[in-house]
């Protein structure tokens, strides 16, 4: 095949997936991406990014907030902070594409395998995902894999060095575990048996990059980050004011093989996610194909350094989240997808390429089809997703500036609505598992509702708090609340008729506090 030739394929290799992720667009509206949207809606709304300026995340909201601001005054760009989010995870998921297209060709791999490859990442469930959804990983991602190829595949010179060390900063500030990479780099440098001094420069401008960005955060915000750095280890959170330590909400493991499965169970899903046997079953059966093609390229004496890298790159993140949060699947991106290179790697050098080279193509198929039939058309269908269409009935069926007393957590619960209420309805709301987290009476929540509704500013019971439901047996007995307490507390109010919603759900009123 010519040079032109390759580059229009390749060129239409990327517009096929650039069409496919913009198209098929999610509509899942995941928890954390409508949160970080409200987050971007108050600043932009406010002109003031500091409230909302968050050490885990430092860079991400700064990014979401300057390119909406950039665009909105040379275009007079103007669209919901939700779907400026997802197209940045979009183009930076391309973007990542490009960059894993560099490093498989720094390989001197050939076309079909880089070509390959790159498909194989696109459609695998995680990357998808990721590049289609408004969340934090992507960007991180991208500025990773820089990264790793400036350090890990260029020449070893100085510039390269400090450009690796800015990637790998910048990555740690969109997601802080994203500083794992540290170690990856440590098992590099010995690998390569880096000389000592070279390696504490490396350190110190890595510890440089991160710094700044720090610094400016605490000068900015006055944050204690050691008090910071130990509510987010143990799990406190600033909404609910109560640490999940200790409670069934944590998300340490100890170590065990449950734990470990459900790791490994994470990295299957991140290839193709999965609920039915026969599909988790073919799943399972890729994760182990790509681990023993990894597995006899090691054995191999010559030239098998680059496939340590890749290994390398995905061990601290594999390892860490098997502690923290193991059968949660969003943090293995920096395992599923360096694994996927590495096998990529490993097949190119296996003898029998005839039918490797047939087998390649039908793995892209499968993970296309089956991503895209199983997870990406669901999530493209808004009717799909019962919460944001309890939000809008909500929307309908209350007054202007009106408040919405939900419970927050518990089994049965509107869990989603302590962000859909407000992002979607453009409604307060009153959860009361944050309210009793941070030890509010119900006499004080009693004297919040009375200022409101004397102010003339409507409010409404959901129907999951109006009685002792399973949701609020749930989230009394946690937080060691008497029912009898809640019943007479309910019992301070006046309510008006029901007001049905969807999905079994209705409101009521509080025309008058007693």
């Amino acid at each position: 095949m010519k040079i032109w030739q390759r580059n229009l394929l390749l060129a239409l290799s990327f517009f096929f997936i650039f069409y496919i992720y913009l198209v098929f667009i999610s509509y899942h509206y995941n928890f954390d991406g409508v949160v970080f949207s409200q987050f971007l809606r108050s600043a932009l709304f406010t002109n003031n990014l500091t409230p909302i300026l968050a050490p885990h995340h430092l860079l991400y909201f700064p990014f979401g907030f300057v390119t909406y601001k950039i665009l909105s005054v040379l275009t007079g760009y103007s669209m919901l902070e939700y779907y400026h989010l997802q197209l940045l995870s979009l183009f930076m998921g391309l973007a990542t594409l490009a960059v894993i297209y560099r490093i498989f060709k720094s390989l001197k791999l050939s076309f079909f395998y880089r070509l390959s490859g790159l498909f194989m990442i696109a459609f695998s469930f995680l990357f998808w995902y990721f590049s289609i959804e408004t969340e934090v990983h992507m960007p991180g991602f991208f500025f990773m894999t820089l990264g790793i190829y400036y350090l890990f595949f260029k020449p070893g010179n100085w510039l390269y060095w400090a450009m690796a060390a800015l990637m790998f900063a910048f990555s740690a500030g969109f997601h802080l575990t994203n500083g794992l990479i540290t170690v990856s780099i440590l098992l590099f440098f010995i690998y390569t048996r880096t000389p000592f001094k070279r390696i504490v420069i490396f350190y110190s401008l890595y510890g440089f990059f991160m710094a700044i960005p720090y610094l400016l955060l605490v000068l900015t915000t006055r944050i204690n980050l050691l008090t910071w750095a130990k509510d987010t280890l143990l799990g406190k959170s600033v909404f609910t004011g109560y640490s999940y330590s200790g409670t069934h909400f944590s998300r340490w493991r100890t170590f065990s093989i449950h734990s470990l499965g459900d790791s490994l169970g994470s990295v299957k899903n991140g290839i193709i996610k999965s609920d039915g046997s026969l599909t988790g079953l073919l799943a399972s059966l890729l994760l182990i194909f790509f681990a023993l093609v990894i597995i006899w390229r090691l054995m191999k004496k010559k030239d098998k350094g680059e496939t340590y890298y890749f290994l390398f790159w995905l061990i601290p993140f594999f390892l860490f989240f098997t502690y923290w949060q193991p059968a949660n699947y969003e943090f293995k991106l920096n395992v599923t997808i360096p694994l996927i290179m590495a096998f990529i790697f490993s097949v190119s050098h296996l003898p029998g390429q005839k039918w490797f080279k047939l087998l390649i193509p039908v793995i892209c198929i499968l993970l296309f089809a089956l991503n895209f039939s199983l997870n990406i058309i669901p999530g493209h269908r808004v009717d799909n997703n019962p919460n944001y269409a309890l939000a809008q009935s909500i929307a309908e069926n209350t007054g202007e500036g009106a408040t919405v007393v939900i419970a927050g957590t518990g089994k049965e619960s509107y869990l989603h609505g302590k962000i859909y209420i407000p992002y979607f309805a453009f409604k307060d709301t009153i959860v009361l598992d944050w309210r009793m987290g941070k030890g509010v009476s119900f006499a004080g929540i009693t004297r919040e509702i009375a200022d409101k509704v004397s102010a003339n500013k409507p409010v409404y019971f959901l129907s999951e708090t109006l009685s002792i439901t399973v949701t609020m047996r749930d989230i009394l007995g946690f937080h060691n609340r008497d029912e009898k307490d809640y019943l007479h507390f309910l019992g301070g109010f006046e309510f008006s008729r029901e007001i049905p919603l969807v999905g079994n759900y209705y409101l009521q009123k509080v025309e008058r506090v007693k």
